[in-house]
This record gives C-alpha cells, sequence and structure tokens, in this order.
C-alpha cells in the first residue's frame, strides 16, 4: 500500500504540514453540515458573520465586543445545536477560529465522510510544495488503490468564480500524474443551482463535481463508494 508522503516524493513534491484531526470538531462539522441541510440560508448567514474576521487581526481581537459578532457565536448554538461546552474550546479572536467557522469545518465532514472507505491513506489541509518552489494546500487527499484522489472543497456561494475553481483544479491534478483524480465538492446555496454546463465542463477535464443538491439525495461517503466502484 502506498502512503500520502511516498507518493508525494514520487512525483517530486514535499509536504510541509498537515493538519491533525481532531473528534471535537468533528463533532462539530457534522452538526454544521445538518444545520446547512435543514436551513441554509440561516445558518449560511451566521457563519458568514464572522468572514469579515478572517484577514483582520485588529478586529479578531475584538471581536467580543461586537453585538452582531456575540449573537452570532449565540446562534450557532440555537440553530446549530453547537453546545456552550464545545463553543468554549474555541477562541474566536484567533484565525484558526474564523477559519473553521468559515468553510473549513467542511474540510473536517468531508475528511470524516472518506474516512470510512478503505482508504490506504489519508490526509487533510496538506501544505505542499513542489521541485519549482510552487506551493499549494490540498483540502483532502487520499489513496485508494495505489491512485491519489485530491478533494477541493467550497461553502457558500460560488457561481462568480466557479469556473476558476474548475480550471484550478484541473490545472493542480496535472502535478500529480496521470492516475490521479480530481474531486470537487460543493456546499452551493440550494437557490443557486451550479448549470449543468458547468458541470459538464468539470467532467470533461476530469473532474468529479459533486453540489449541494447530489448531497442533499446521499450521503458524500456512498457518493464515492459508486463513483470509484467500492
Amino acid at each position: 500500500k502506498l502512503s500520502i508522503p511516498e507518493y508525494m516524493s514520487a512525483v517530486g513534491t514535499k509536504i510541509k504540514s498537515t493538519q491533525k484531526q481532531d473528534s471535537k470538531k468533528s463533532n462539530i462539522a457534522k452538526k454544521l453540515f445538518q444545520a446547512f441541510e435543514s436551513d441554509y440560508e440561516t445558518v449560511l448567514d451566521i457563519t458568514q458573520k464572522f468572514r469579515v474576521y478572517r484577514d483582520n487581526e485588529n478586529a479578531r481581537k475584538k471581536i467580543l465586543e461586537n453585538n452582531e459578532a456575540k449573537k452570532a457565536i449565540k446562534d450557532l448554538k440555537n440553530y446549530c445545536g453547537i453546545t456552550q461546552e464545545e463553543l468554549d474550546q474555541f477562541d474566536f479572536r484567533s484565525k484558526e477560529t474564523i477559519d473553521f467557522f468559515t468553510g473549513g469545518w467542511f474540510e473536517y465532514y468531508v475528511f470524516d465522510q472518506i474516512k470510512t472507505l478503505p482508504v490506504d491513506d489519508i490526509s487533510c489541509n496538506i501544505k505542499i510544495e513542489n521541485d519549482r518552489g510552487v506551493s499549494n494546500e490540498l483540502d483532502v487527499v487520499f489513496i485508494i488503490n495505489n491512485d491519489l484522489h485530491i478533494i477541493e472543497c467550497k461553502t457558500g456561494e460560488v457561481k462568480d468564480y466557479i469556473g476558476d475553481v474548475i480550471y484550478k483544479s484541473g490545472q493542480l491534478r496535472q502535478n500529480f500524474g496521470l492516475s490521479a483524480k480530481s474531486h470537487l465538492v460543493i456546499l452551493n446555496p440550494p437557490s443557486s443551482e451550479i448549470s449543468q454546463e458547468k458541470k459538464q465542463r468539470a467532467n470533461s477535464i476530469g473532474i468529479n463535481l459533486i453540489d449541494y443538491k447530489s448531497l442533499k439525495q446521499k450521503n458524500l461517503s456512498e457518493i464515492f463508494r459508486e463513483k470509484l466502484k467500492l
């Protein structure tokens, strides 16, 4: 069985860092996904309130003094079933926490779904650098039957830049050999479906695009089992 570090080394790529999985965060990620399923627009609105703090360290330092942010934190309990005890493990003044609640959680959810498959190896949020010194970040990576699979995860409204995301995924896959497979998992708003044209474009360059509509019909693990004939 081939490991991810062995595969990366074989294609001239160094792994700079990977994210350690945290079972408590995994549990919250599951709750957030269920909340999105039951009331997408409300939960998106709550998590979007944190987006302004992503790249603003000064604002993050004062986030607990901001009434709108405090309400959003409270709403995570009211609408998403997250307990106070679970929230207490997070420091909302940290970039790591803001990144988690504005989309990082979805990588956890996807990772946990894929982990139930008979994978040879799996990793999340890998920072890599190729032999030309070009750096990239991969959301979820796994190996089955010596084939490398790369999953890019997106949440929220993507229709304005979905074309760029598809192009980037296609370009990135080319760095990992002919057997590498690329997947794009998108939790897009139900009111903003991804067009058939975009899905066909993704498919034409070898990208398996899974959108919110698909995720409502079947578990992600089940979608992958069928796709990979497991």
